[in-house]
């Protein structure tokens, strides 16, 4: 007759107790996150035994405002990097470079951008939902070559604010304006799923500026093309509509890949993620974010018990690394520009680098 008891949680022995089952599961339930349990099987002779159940430590939802650069090393694919996820099947997004693509007036481009055609794997990067006020998304694309297109009605969507993997609630639609198809075409940015409106002339090879925004709750679906005012108050926008079936909650931007008469060749960058229109049409990059953007770390997530950082600076740089509660786990110098972390388990951690009067943090 075995006791099995846990410090921390329930214990379930519905399908596993080992008086009666020596190969069933014992369940704890009622886990605080980042919690590690001890489990005690015991009968009071022989068979006394101590578990560690090491619990899992969820990685905290991003917050918006977001802006990624895609800074990533080219020849990698989207959904390997890190806060990307890849879903359905096919060819991949791939990460480009060197260098990315820039819109005059948009605070400065870093990092590279990524590319990507026809069908494949769609990816997305979740954030903390929104489900009141408004969701802006903002990102730079470049048509490069569209010849394969044979939609030209429709064309398709190839990114969308959204809630749920299959719920496209503000999409961003290309098709060419001429047939046969030439060196032109239109955009549309809508809640529609076919059927779109489409307007404007843009030409193949020329970079193009969406904002795009959804209103949570209400159904306002708003998109701006090239908008000559940016980094201020919200502009007219160029596409405005209702959906009827609002969306309680936006949480995602997706990036997809439609098929290959649909989805022309598509060079896509500096993606921004906001609560407003002024948040995702930075002119200028702030102080904060020129000090973030002069530390590198990578590789990240690290791999190989070590992060490499580097700066613009010259003084040494110093590291403080906290878990998610806040508690130091390590407090050193980054020695030939290199960060020891093997000694920490596996999850997500704050560091702080301080060089000199410059200090920023990154996950």
């Amino acid at each position: 007759t075995f006791t099995v008891t846990a410090d921390s949680g329930t214990v379930d022995l519905t399908a596993g107790n080992p008086t009666t089952d020596p190969t069933g599961t014992i369940t704890i339930t009622g886990v605080a996150e980042g919690t590690d349990v001890i489990l005690n099987v015991t009968d009071g002779s022989i068979c006394d035994v101590n578990y560690t159940i090491y619990s899992a430590d969820c990685e905290p939802a991003l917050e918006l405002p977001l802006y990624e650069g895609f800074d990533y090393a080219a020849g990698e694919y989207l959904e390997n990097q890190a806060n990307w996820t890849g879903f359905y099947s096919g060819d991949n997004i791939l990460v480009g470079g060197p260098g990315g693509l820039t819109y005059s007036g948009l605070a400065t481009q870093t990092g590279n951008h990524i590319s990507f055609d026809g069908s494949g794997i769609d990816n997305k990067i979740e954030f903390t939902g929104v489900t009141s006020g408004e969701v802006y998304a903002s990102f730079i694309f470049n048509i490069t070559d569209q010849s394969s297109i044979t939609d030209l009605t429709d064309g398709g969507y190839f990114a969308a604010l959204a809630a749920g993997d299959s719920s496209f609630d503000t999409r961003v639609w290309v098709h060419p304006n001429t047939d046969p198809v030439s060196t032109t075409f239109e955009i549309s940015i809508t809640n529609a799923s076919s059927g779109a409106v489409f307007a404007g002339t843009y030409n193949v090879g020329d970079n193009v500026l969406i904002v795009l925004s959804y209103a949570p709750g209400v159904g306002t679906v708003k998109g701006w093309v090239n908008p000559t005012s940016l980094g201020g108050a919200e502009p007219t926008p160029d596409f405005s509509e209702t959906d009827s079936s609002a969306a309680a909650t936006i949480d995602r931007f997706i990036i997809r890949q439609d098929s290959a008469g649909e989805t022309p060749s598509i060079l896509f960058d500096e993606l921004r993620i906001g609560t407003s229109f002024s948040e995702v049409t930075p002119t200028t990059l702030s102080n904060e974010d020129f000090i973030s953007d002069a530390f590198k770390l990578f590789p990240n997530p690290a791999k190989s018990g070590f992060v490499n950082i580097s700066s613009t600076g010259s003084e040494t740089i110093q590291a403080n690394v906290y878990d998610i509660l806040g508690k130091q786990v390590i407090n050193a110098a980054v020695a030939n520009g290199r960060l020891n972390v093997s000694t920490l388990n596996r999850g997500v951690y704050i560091v702080k680098l301080t060089q000199g009067a410059a200090s920023t943090t990154k996950k």
